[in-house]
């Protein structure tokens, strides 16, 4: 997969509706969200089966610390870590400015056609119009 692919994809099936609240007080590569539009992208990443890397809150525009999946157990009867990482964020009153990492991942061997073959076969599954 190249950068442009990556990028054309984030855009078109990850970030598609969702208002990217980054104005300059990060790089621009980092794309942050409302909660409302954070928990669509989880739902997006899920979907697609993307690995969550870590998540990143920035409150008031100013770190908020970050989570990732060492800190969390794991078990068959617990949500992904990443769901309860953005749960606790928001019990300590973090309600905006969320970022996900996750792009390494797609960058490497044939995940990228793994998720190619995802959308080809389950087209309106994956529609991002309707979350």
């Amino acid at each position: 997969m190249t950068e442009l692919e990556f990028n054309e994809f984030v855009e078109k099936h990850l970030y598609q509706g969702l208002t990217n609240l980054n104005d300059g007080f990060d790089s621009p590569c980092n794309y942050y969200f409302s909660k409302e539009d954070f928990t669509i992208l989880l739902q997006r990443l899920d979907r697609f089966g993307i690995r969550v890397h870590a998540i990143e809150p920035f409150p008031d525009k100013k770190f908020g610390g970050i989570a990732d999946p060492w800190g969390y157990s794991h078990g068959p009867d617990l949500p992904p870590w990443h769901w309860r990482a953005f749960e606790d964020f928001q019990a300590q009153g973090i309600d905006s400015y969320f970022c996900a990492y996750f792009h390494t991942w797609l960058l490497e061997g044939d995940n990228f056609a793994k998720i190619k073959e995802k959308l080809r076969l389950n087209e309106n599954q994956f529609s991002t119009v309707n979350n």
